[in-house]
């Protein structure tokens, strides 16, 4: 073959190719990494309002009934001693640093009382007169003894029961 001559290779004349239609792109399917970790965190956000619902309640302050009121009031001032926490459980006639001093005047920190028996005495509407045994420990060099006193606590409902008078022998 000469150069002149015409050739009927495909390199001179190539065939025409098919139109080839645009294929969609491929869809890629969430790797079982992501979808593992959205079930994690729903079920971590689940666990946190379960969480917070139970801290809620069991933290909640219950006033409900003046017995339930003198028993919070008395850990409040006698175990924690904690004037915050005893301003929850104080009318607005009883500052909560007075109603601190009352209830722990003379006790020593290392030996406070023990109560039982919180009982309602007298209740009208909303005032109640509660009271409550309170047992001291003595201790005498090899006797270990008890004293008991009643105290009695006046309380009113003021959106929720809370004390106002403390009365100790």
């Amino acid at each position: 073959m000469t150069s002149e001559e015409p050739s009927t290779s495909d390199e001179q004349h190539p065939k025409p190719e098919a139109k080839i239609s645009p294929t969609p792109p491929a869809r890629r399917r969430p790797s079982i990494v992501l979808i593992l970790a959205l079930v994690v965190a729903g079920l971590g956000m689940i666990a946190a309002v379960v969480g917070y619902a139970v801290y809620t309640r069991v933290t909640a302050i219950d006033r409900s009934t003046p017995t339930v009121v003198v028993g919070q009031f008395l850990v409040a001032t006698i175990k924690d001693r904690d004037v915050r926490r005893v301003a929850l459980f104080t009318c607005n006639d009883l500052a909560p640093t007075r109603a601190l001093e009352m209830a722990t005047g003379g006790i020593e920190p290392s030996r406070p009382p023990t109560w039982e028996d919180i009982s309602i005495e007298q209740q009208q509407g909303s005032t109640a007169t509660v009271t409550a045994k309170m047992k001291f420990r003595l201790d005498q060099e090899t006797i270990t003894s008890s004293e008991t006193q009643t105290w009695t606590f006046r309380v009113v409902n003021e959106e929720g029961w809370r004390v106002c008078q403390i009365e100790r022998p």
